[in-house]
């Protein structure tokens, strides 16, 4: 039996060593030569096309993005470097309102390729920015006949408030303190029911605020 698989060695080594190796290079070349500038050209344009208005709105929103570099990481992985958004609101009711501008140091996605294989999208995302880091993981089902979100879990950590444009803009006074806290979503018929408990969807949320004054939020249902 050994004497047969020695014999059979060469064979084997040619017709799995070799398309493996070939496939392998071919991947890493077309993954490290790939034209990141013209994605990164394409997904500036995307954010920054015109918006429809919304029905019963008064104003629109107008959108400039920069990005100071588009590339991969370790595969299979793509980063993105120096990341400014403004949004800025035209048209009645609109002109006192101040542009919100998002910066963020790194945005870092990287894609689980096993997951692939059973039709699911799973993405794993870190964010540098806020003054602190946001961690995802994301899983979204492409195929079946219920495609859509699955599983959400985001982890925030040492996020400064007053450096969150969103939070600052619904407020409307300057906020401070720092942000840490868990998101959590299951969804697993990819829609969401406002019926707690439904289809075995759940979410929980925690989190915690310190500053001036401290507090500590937790709300779940399942």
């Amino acid at each position: 039996m050994k004497e047969r698989l020695l014999a059979l060695r060469p064979v084997l080594i040619r017709a799995v060593g070799y398309p493996i190796f070939f496939m392998f290079w071919f991947v890493s070349f077309v993954y490290l030569t790939f034209p990141y500038g013209r994605l990164r050209e394409a997904v500036i344009a995307a954010v920054e096309a015109p918006q429809p208005a919304t029905p019963g709105s008064v104003s629109t929103v107008s959108r400039e993005l920069s990005i100071g570099s588009l590339g991969p990481t370790f595969l299979p992985g793509i980063q993105a470097r120096d990341i400014t958004l403004v949004e800025r609101r035209t048209g009645e009711g609109a002109a006192a309102e101040r542009p919100i501008t998002t910066r963020l140091t790194r945005v870092r996605v990287r894609v689980g390729v096993f997951a692939l294989l059973s039709g699911n999208l799973q993405l794993d995302v870190e964010l540098e920015g806020f003054g602190g880091t946001i961690e995802a993981d994301v899983r979204t089902a492409f195929l079946g006949p219920q495609p859509g979100l699955r599983d959400l879990v985001m982890e925030l950590r040492r996020i400064h408030a007053a450096e969150l444009p969103p939070l600052a803009a619904m407020v409307g006074l300057p906020v401070r303190g720092t942000l840490d806290g868990r998101v959590e979503l299951h969804l697993p018929t990819g829609t969401w029911n406002a019926r707690p408990g439904a289809c075995g969807s759940r979410w929980t949320i925690c989190a915690s605020v310190t500053g001036t004054r401290s507090f500590r939020f937790r709300r779940s249902e399942a």
